[in-house]
């Protein structure tokens, strides 16, 4: 983990849990906050140790543009996986992958539960090779048949396979994709990053702008940022 990261000593610790329990899994961790509050910096730091541990990664960050074109995310995800894995699908799955892709045009519509399937079968065939990271970045933006495919492969998610998910918090306490229904509680691990401390914050903004602030001026700047880093930062 990188020492720019402030702040957040307990979020990567469970990063590190998750990661050591990886080899091991199916196991999953889902990262939830408010906007700015640093769920993407967590995120992109559990790759960087999961890539360190050696550990496949496949990772997709939707975006709200994003979220109407179809397989968008599941061809972030596995495009280049499927080059690889092609060979080992049944050609029913390999077609509808291809044509999900745009590697090549349907024939006829593909049932969603045949790319569903491809997806379960892509991600077998690699965890049967090396452990496994699938890493999912603002959840709440996947498109509809990516979300569709992902859920249907969470409950069937392989051994030595990690999910690490991101999101912003919403309305529902519902973990995304099914996940408290298809993972057993001591697989599954959930992390709220809370606000950043006063000396959290005084070392971000020193880190980042290179300049420190006074004290009275920083506990003011944490009451209106609510301690929300990327708040903080733009005030600063």
């Amino acid at each position: 983990m990188e020492n720019a990261i402030v702040g957040r000593e307990a979020e990567l610790v469970a990063v590190e849990r998750f990661l050591d329990g990886v080899p091991t899994g199916p196991v999953a961790l889902v990262i939830e906050g408010e906007a700015g509050i640093g769920k993407t910096t967590v995120w992109l730091a559990a790759l960087r140790a999961a890539e360190s541990r050696a550990l496949r990664v496949l990772r997709a960050r939707p975006a709200e543009s994003e979220a109407r074109l179809s397989y968008a995310a599941l061809a972030d995800l596995v495009g280049a996986a499927f080059d690889e894995t092609r060979a080992m699908l049944p050609p029913v799955q390999e077609r509808a992958v291809a044509a999900a892709l745009l590697r090549a045009e349907a024939d006829e519509a593909a049932h969603a539960r045949t790319t569903a399937t491809a997806l379960v079968t892509i991600l077998t065939a690699l965890a049967e090779q090396e452990p496994v990271l699938l890493a999912v970045d603002d959840v709440q933006w996947l498109d509809p048949a990516s979300e569709e495919a992902l859920a249907f492969a969470v409950r069937r998610l392989p051994e030595q396979l990690g999910l690490l998910l991101a999101r912003r918090s919403g309305p529902s306490e519902d973990l995304p994709l099914g996940l408290a229904r298809a993972l057993p509680e001591e697989r599954l691990e959930r992390i709220v990053p809370g606000p950043l401390s006063l000396a959290a914050l005084h070392h971000l903004i020193k880190s980042r702008l290179g300049s420190s602030l006074p004290r009275p001026m920083l506990a003011r700047l944490a009451e209106a940022s609510g301690g929300n880093p990327f708040f903080a930062l733009e005030v600063a």
